[in-house]
Order: structure tokens, then sequence, then C-alpha cells
């Protein structure tokens, strides 16, 4: 299984990127254009790599040194933008990519790219291109094309609760194609003009239940290999009741895989995370991620455990990973300074549409433009201007009034804590926290105490936001 991941100067990552998996479940949430995809591709380069260069390179190139050639820049096509001739690296469970042996290993991989739907579906080409572990999907299908339809028609009936339709496989030489029936439409059957017929959204599941399918029978269980399943973005098009629907049928067709999830939907993170860790009890069997993007370059965070302050500080008493404490502890600070910009602003939550809502709420904004200073005067310099007034005010019922509820807001003091705690580990962060994350082997002495006192402000930061919110979401 996949227990650790570790990628470096590719596509969306220009900077080292580390996932420790433990050979666990994975769900990644990142917003289109973060680097999902650089993941999804990554993982493709190991287990697929040459489907990735027989998909770019035309069989018509048979020269071996021609075909080496395309091969070497397919390859550097793969180098982060902003220093092309940088060779980038992928290592796998401690080992490169390059000489990784995939043996004994069965990975499917679905990205949303897969499931786009056409007027007609080739099914031998859809078995065909698709990551699904077929080699002949033409002789696939003549041996199992009853049991795939079975299937399918049956994850339609009892997981998506769609029994009007139905589908079948119908051979139109030379292929195999998709022939949907709707019988609440008069038995409406089409094999062709598929998108002009029936509703897109239930063609993307149905292309997206022939693959899952082709996985169940593609005879991997069979050889005893590792089984692994790869989703990027499935889910684009499903309604929020299909989306808890598949999510379902994950759990109970695909237990024996290690599953990585990736999404730019953060309410299926949310509902996805819930249902496996709440719903399913499989909380121990998952890792969570979070892509975090910057200028020019994207981050991985992990939600979990792993770089939650206290483990943080265990890992670091212990010596255990001490050439990178430095990098994790910066990583953990980026994330938790990202929760407060969205607590800030909108009370904490992090569902966009919550945070659309808040901001689109029938409020005024209350902000002025100081243009001799060229800079925006928020809610913080309207309310010491309030104070300033009052204070010059001789005495009023409206001055006590007022100054009853300024000190309603001014008797808080946690958000003054979450400051303090903020300025002091910027410091850490300029002097001894970039540096480090660029450092390889044990600590410099002179830097001992600036670590032990930025993970001490990592806990405390935790501390604040959960006291907030007034749930512990944080830490552990």
């Amino acid at each position: 299984m996949i227990n650790y991941l570790k990628i470096d100067h590719f596509k969306a990552f220009l900077s080292t990127v580390e996932m420790a998996i433990d050979d666990k479940n994975v769900l990644i949430f990142g917003e289109n254009g973060s680097g999902k995809s650089s993941i999804y591709q990554a993982l493709k380069l190991i287990f697929h790599k040459q489907k990735v260069f027989d998909s770019k390179i035309p069989k018509t190139i048979t020269d071996p040194n021609e075909r080496k050639r395309r091969e070497d820049d397919i390859l550097a096509s793969f180098n982060h933008q902003q220093s092309p001739l940088t060779d980038f690296t992928i290592e796998i469970n401690n080992t490169p990519y390059d000489t990784f042996s995939t043996a004994g290993y069965d990975v499917s991989m679905i990205s949303q790219e897969d499931i786009q739907v056409e007027d007609k579906i080739n099914v031998v080409d859809l078995f065909g291109k698709a990551m699904v572990g077929i080699v002949n999907p033409t002789d696939f299908i003549n041996n199992k094309k009853d049991t795939i339809v079975s299937l399918v028609n049956s994850f339609l009936k009892d997981y998506f609760f769609e029994g009007n339709l139905s589908v079948e496989l119908v051979y139109d030489n030379p292929s195999w194609f998709l022939q949907v029936t709707d019988i609440s439409r008069g038995n409406l059957t089409r094999n062709e003009e598929l998108t002009a017929f029936f509703n897109e959204a239930k063609l993307h599941i149905i292309k997206l239940l022939l693959l899952l399918t082709a996985i169940q029978f593609n005879g991997a269980k069979e050889r005893g290999e590792f089984l692994i399943l790869v989703l990027d973005d499935v889910i684009t098009s499903m309604d929020a009741a299909n989306r808890t629907l598949f999510v379902r049928l994950l759990k109970d067709f695909f237990e024996e895989y290690q599953l990585i999830i990736m999404t730019h939907s953060i309410s299926f993170f949310n509902m996805a995370d819930y249902s496996f860790s709440t719903a399913y009890q499989q909380k121990d069997a998952w890792k969570r991620f979070q892509i975090e993007e910057h200028v020019g370059y994207s981050d991985v965070n992990e939600r979990d455990s792993q770089d939650y302050a206290k483990t943080i500080n265990r890992d670091y008493k212990n010596r255990s990973a001490i050439g990178v404490i430095g990098n994790r502890i910066r990583k953990r600070f980026e994330f938790l300074v990202g929760e407060v910009s969205k607590l800030l602003y909108t009370g904490g939550v992090s569902e966009s549409n919550q945070l659309l809502g808040s901001i689109f709420a029938p409020k005024k904004l209350y902000y002025e433009y100081d243009v001799p200073n060229k800079k925006l005067n928020t809610v913080y310099d309207f309310v010491d201007e309030l104070i300033a007034i009052i204070d010059a005010d001789a005495g009023s019922a409206l001055k006590t009034q007022l100054e009853t509820v300024i000190n309603r807001y001014v008797s808080g003091t946690e958000l003054i804590k979450l400051r303090d705690i903020l300025c002091e580990m910027v410091v850490y962060q300029k002097v001894s926290m970039h540096p480090l994350s660029h450092a390889t082997g044990a600590l410099p002495l002179s830097t001992t105490k600036e670590v032990e006192r930025s993970i001490t402000l990592l806990m405390m930061l935790e501390k604040q936001l959960n006291n907030l919110i007034g749930k512990d979401l944080y830490s552990i």
C-alpha cells in the first residue's frame, strides 16, 4: 500500500511536499488549480507511466531514439514552470518513483476527464483509456457483459434510486456502445445522441459506475494484489444527495481498497469526512489533507494529528524527524493563519457557501479608503474614531449607552491574545522557521530555544482558536 509520498519541483509544487499516508485512506481538499491534479499526475507516473507515454506519443513513432526523446520531453513537461530545467523528483514509500516496483499493485484511477459524456459512448474506448486495470477491453466485455450490465443497473437502482433508468451494452461493429433506457418516458431507448435525450449529470454517474464496475471485475482481487483506488473530482456533476449515496457505495464495495479521494468541494470533503469517520466509524482508517495555494507555488497540510502542535512537540522531544521540524512548524502556522483569516471575517465557518453567505449578507460593509495614506481603514479604525468622539463628550445618555456597548466588546480578550501570539510567531517564522524549512540534518544548538518557543506558540494558537469557535477542531 502507499504509506509515504514525496513530491518536489513537480507541476504545482515548487518545494518539497511530503504526505505521511501510513497505509491509510486519504481525503484531499484543494481549490481548482491548487495542485490536486499534480498529486493525481504523480501517482499516474508511478503506476501507469507507460500509459502516460502511450497517450501522448503517436503509435507511428517506432524509432527507439525518437521515442526516448519524446518520453524525456513528456517528463520534462511536469517540471515546475518557475524552473523548467530542474528535474522533478517523486518518492513513494521512500523509494524514487522510477525504481519503485509496482509488481503486486493494482492501482485504478478515475478523474473527472474520464467521465465526460459524449453523444455516443464507446465502452471499449472508455475501458481502454481509463486506468481501471483492463488490458483487453473487447475481450473483457465479451466475457463479462451480462455481469457488468447487472451490477451497473443494481448500482443505479439500489444506490442512486434511479429505478427508471437501465443500461445495456450493444454491439455496433466494430465496438461495444452504451445504451440507456428510461421506462418513465415510454421506454425511451438510445445509444446515440445521449446528451440530447438524457440528463448529463445522470450520464456522468453511469460512466462512473461503468468504470467502478470494471474495477470490481478486473481480476486484481483474485490475484491478491494491493488494491488502490484514486478518484480526482469525480463528483463535480452530482447533487448533494447523490454525493452522499456515492460515498455509501464506496464504503460497501471498496472496503478492500486503499482509497485516495481528491475534491475541490469543501462540502463534499466535509460530508465524506463525517460519513467515513463518524457514520461508518472509520476515523482511524483515514488521513485528511488540505492543499494551500500560495503565490507561485502550492503546499500540502495535514488536517489530522500528524502536524498538530502536540504531535510536533512530541516528535521534537523524541528527536523524531528532527531535520524537518522547522518545515512542519512553518506549515502548521500557515494553515492556522488561514483559519484565523476565516474566523475574523466570517466567524470561523469553512464551507465556501457559508463564507460567501456571510460576505453577501444584507449588512453594511464598513470601511474607508484613506486617500492620503493609500490604505483601507477597516471597522477597527471606525471603532477607534467612535471611542475618541465619546471620550471627548462631556457626558450624555448617548455617551453612556455607547460606552456600555463598546465595553462589552472591549472586555473580550481572546482576539487580543490571538494577535499577541501571531505577532511573536511571525518573528520566529522569519528568523528561524523559514531557514529551517530548507535545512536538513540536526538542529543547530542556537535554534533550540526558538523551536521550543515556536511549538509552544502553536499550541497556544490552537487553544485560542478552539476557544473562539467553541469547538476542538484544531488540536488533539
